[in-house]
């Protein structure tokens, strides 16, 4: 991809981050309508996590993390509102003919980007266009965001001869030193937490403290405080009624083996003597745990961590292919290729 695509699309995601833009004034309006994010939880993913620039050592890991394709389709889901942004780069870095699926309950960015950046890209010999269906050929490629069950769907429908490269569903997960300050890296989190009501792949919704238990129960403390008062500056959304009755659920089940800090809008589990890993559900919930049991809890679900965030050094159970990023910056990765490290390239094949 020449730098020029990439500008033309940051040029015009800048435009979508100022608040004084036409364009932000849209999609604000719009993502009220369908996001569940609150006016200031839109405001702070728009300003604060829409990707706008990217370094030259940026765009060249992007460039060797894609390949060359005829035509690239893109299934974008409704997780994370700025999504479409990276996933159309990616895209359009994959290939000149660029067909765009958005989500139906949250299509307003790709929408917006396609309108706005379509004829700019096509001065390039870009073509980006959107579609609400899939028609792919042979040695096109096949960008998917999304739950399991519907990406196999999906994968179902593809001729062989065909390229997949599944984003499917991940967490992602906190660590704390031992010589890490409680306070700081409990505020730090928090700003982790709160983007996108912890519905994004990179969320952290578990924590491991180092050091002895009551260095573990303080941090749980400092954490259900920051998560207060982030909560007084951007509040919750919308909360499904499915998400209230897993959090009901995780809430009892951690009052019988440990400790649960609630606040009007979070929620901060501790459990001193984990058997096993309970991940609580994204309604700015975390579970915090003792970093002794980290390797051993994590054992199980090493193919579905995206993320570590760390305050201090990198402990070594951190899966090769997660992203790492010190607390505070794990919603704002470098736009250098999917956001997810475990999506691979696959062949399609028809027995």
């Amino acid at each position: 991809m020449s730098a020029q695509r990439l500008e033309r699309l940051l040029t015009l995601s800048r435009r979508i981050a100022d608040p004084s833009d036409p364009l932000f004034a849209e999609l604000h309006e719009a993502l009220l309508r369908s996001s569940g994010l609150s006016p200031e939880g839109v405001r702070l993913a728009l300003t604060q996590h829409l990707e706008t620039s990217a370094s030259p050592d940026d765009l060249t890991k992007l460039l060797t993390s894609v390949t060359s394709a005829p035509r690239c389709h893109v299934v974008l889901s409704a997780n994370v509102c700025v999504a479409a942004l990276r996933a159309i780069v990616l895209a359009v870095a994959t290939s000149d003919v660029v067909l765009i699926k958005p989500s139906r309950r949250d299509p307003w960015l790709a929408e917006l980007l396609v309108r706005e950046g379509a004829p700019r890209l096509r001065e390039l010999g870009v073509e980006l266009a959107l579609t609400d269906s899939l028609a792919v050929r042979p040695g096109d490629e096949v960008h998917y965001y999304g739950g399991a069950e519907a990406a196999s769907a999906v994968l179902g429908q593809l001729p062989a001869g065909a390229r997949v490269r599944v984003h499917g569903p991940g967490f992602g997960l906190a660590h704390v030193d031992v010589q890490s300050s409680l306070e700081d890296a409990a505020r730090f989190l928090a700003q982790d937490v709160v983007p996108f009501d912890q519905q994004g792949c990179l969320s952290p919704r578990v924590a491991f403290v180092a050091g002895p238990h009551e260095r573990v129960q303080r941090f749980a403390e400092c954490l259900s405080e920051q998560l207060l008062l982030a909560s007084q500056a951007v509040p919750r959304g919308a909360v499904e009624e499915h998400l209230r009755a897993e959090a009901a659920l995780f809430e009892r089940t951690l009052q019988a083996v440990g400790e649960v800090l609630r606040g009007p809008q979070h929620l901060v589990a501790v459990d001193l003597a984990p058997e096993s890993l309970l991940l609580p559900p994204p309604v700015r919930a975390v579970l915090v745990l003792p970093a002794s049991a980290s390797a051993r809890l994590l054992q199980p679900v090493q193919s579905e961590i995206t993320c570590v965030g760390i305050s201090g050094g990198v402990p070594e159970w951190v899966p090769v292919r997660a992203r790492v990023a010190p607390l505070g910056k794990m919603q704002r990765p470098a736009l250098d290729g999917p956001v997810d490290g475990r999506t691979e390239l696959e062949n399609v094949r028809r027995h």
